[in-house]
């Protein structure tokens, strides 16, 4: 992984390029009942919710509580949760690129 550092208009950015030698990311599909999926691609813009804050593996949810929200085309898509259960595992960090299908959390 390099950074290449660009500045146009005075405002300098940084992007990261994976060049040839770089390892392939395994991206996990929501394949499962107890699995919630991404249903569009996107950015991961925010895992949890305002009035609670950010979601952590043991946390207990709610069904309709909303446990994440994706940026796609400068709009917002809360992920809500399908049923109550707790978090079992979390599967994206802040600001990673998803696809759709993509694996996000795992509830028990």
């Amino acid at each position: 992984m390099i950074h290449v550092v660009l500045k146009v208009n005075n405002v300098t950015r940084v992007y990261p390029v994976a060049t040839p030698r770089a390892k392939k990311v395994e991206i996990r599909l929501a394949r499962g009942a107890q699995d919630i999926g991404a249903p569009i691609n996107g950015n991961v813009w925010r895992i949890g919710n305002p009035q609670r804050g950010p979601i952590h593996v043991g946390d207990v949810v709610h069904k309709g509580e909303e446990v994440a929200n994706l940026e796609a085309m400068k709009m917002e898509n809360a992920i809500l949760a399908p049923f109550a259960g707790r978090i079992a595992e979390v599967c994206v960090k802040l600001n990673d690129v998803v696809q759709e299908g993509q694996l996000l959390f795992v509830l028990e």
